[in-house]
């Protein structure tokens, strides 16, 4: 819910009252979030503690780092398509900067729903065909750039 909702209000409250107005908006989130954990979740006591050797340990493994890289590509292209998707939209398409929170909302919902989907896929057909139907797909739409733009207006 945090892109869902927190890029969209970030970009509008930025948009309105300038950048620094974000932040201080997520530093007071903060301080309320760190008072309400301190306030209202008990104090666990723990019989052991884990080294932080035997946590890095955990890292060895293929599949954690497996895990650990795909996560770090996909966030990284999605902050990188948030920074470049307004600035296209805007020069290429001549849309106004007061759609840049809408267009943020819609594409955050569709991110849920494309998550929703793919784990719906996956529990029903399984992984790998969800996989391989997601890369046809994929191959589908970047075989429309192969068209001459005037047969096939891609915006």
């Amino acid at each position: 819910m945090g892109i869902v909702l927190g890029v969209p209000l970030g970009t509008l409250i930025g948009n309105n009252f300038g950048w620094r107005m974000t932040f201080l908006l997520v530093a007071v989130l903060a301080l309320v979030s760190i008072i309400g954990i301190m306030k209202f979740l008990p104090k666990v006591p723990t019989d052991r503690t884990v080294s932080l050797q035997k946590q890095f340990a955990a890292l060895r493994g293929k599949t954690v780092i497996s895990l650990h890289g795909i996560s770090i590509l996909m966030y990284t292209g999605q902050f990188t398509l948030y920074t470049y998707l307004i600035p296209f939209l805007h020069e290429t398409m001549g849309l106004a900067k007061r759609l840049n929170s809408i267009i943020l909302i819609f594409f955050g919902v569709a991110g849920v729903f494309g998550g929703w989907l793919g784990g719906w896929s996956t529990d029903k057909f399984g992984s790998v065909r969800t996989i391989l139907v997601s890369l046809l797909l994929v191959v589908c739409h970047y075989s429309l750039y192969l068209m001459p733009p005037n047969q096939c207006p891609l915006y």
